[in-house]
């Protein structure tokens, strides 16, 4: 018999993880090795792995694509007509979806349940507790990659809570990751949907004694963070500096929740 059809359960889990296009090594659990002979992909077709110790492996083709092309109505700001919730597509499709959430930090437990689904746009749609929805594109051809529907009821994503210390990030993917990560603490992260602190939000902040500021680590975030500070008025700010290129959604929790001196 093939070991590694036998192990699919392994390998099938671990190659839904990664990106279109993307690769990883490991050993199949029988064959402990400091070498890491298996190979497994996500293609565009299916999900494959090979053994190169073996030299055998295993495929399993996708009945579902998401589609790599840039549809001609990526960033319309019109509500797609088509939108469906994830849970109820097929669920080859919900899996596609929530790899690509995957690889971007955030994974069943942080992620909202009212998710939907735009085919024409081919963008998942999130539908935020403050009525805002926005459309994220999963193709990596836009350069919009977030688009907001309608006319947002406020400029941020989150809710200035009293007795609550706010977290301003900037991206809502972030924002996710960083309300699960901070669930139980004195923290309520904010996403600025950017890097400019908005009038509406402001006026909010001015009524809270502490803000923690937590951009992404790269030059658009830590100049944003001096604007911000000016803008905050007598409200006493915290910085995390980030490191290069990481963001909130690409640290762990325990990184997460250690910047904040939580164990």
């Amino acid at each position: 018999m093939n070991p590694v059809r036998l192990q699919r359960d392994f390998w099938l889990e671990r190659a839904k993880q990664l990106y279109v296009g993307g690769s990883t090594r490991t050993n199949l659990p029988t064959h402990r090795s400091d070498r890491e002979s298996l190979l497994i992909r996500n293609t565009e077709e299916s999900w494959n792995a090979w053994d190169f110790r073996l030299n055998q492996g295993d495929i399993v083709r996708k009945e579902y694509i998401i589609k790599t092309q840039l549809p001609p109505e990526s960033r319309s700001a019109v509500y797609p007509d088509d939108a469906t919730l994830v849970r109820d597509l097929p669920l080859i499709e919900q899996e596609q979806l929530w790899s690509f959430l995957l690889t971007k930090g955030v994974d069943g437990n942080m992620r909202p349940d009212n998710l939907e689904w735009s085919e024409d746009r081919q963008r998942i749609l999130f539908i935020t507790e403050c009525g805002n929805t926005l459309g994220r594109d999963v193709t990596g051809k836009s350069n919009t990659k977030w688009v907001v529907y309608g006319k947002p009821k406020q400029s941020y994503v989150g809710i200035v809570q009293a007795g609550k210390i706010p977290v301003l990030v900037e991206d809502l993917l972030s924002y996710y990751k960083l309300r699960y990560a901070l669930r139980d603490t004195q923290y309520s992260p904010i996403a600025l949907l950017g890097t400019a602190i908005r009038p509406d939000l402001a006026y909010s902040l001015s009524y809270v004694d502490k803000v923690h500021i937590m951009l992404d680590g790269d030059v658009a975030g830590r100049r944003a963070v001096p604007k911000i500070r000016k803008s905050l008025l007598n409200t006493k700010s915290f910085n995390h500096d980030l490191p290069d290129g990481l963001d909130p959604k690409d640290l762990t929790i325990n990184q997460n929740r250690s910047l904040f001196n939580i164990g």
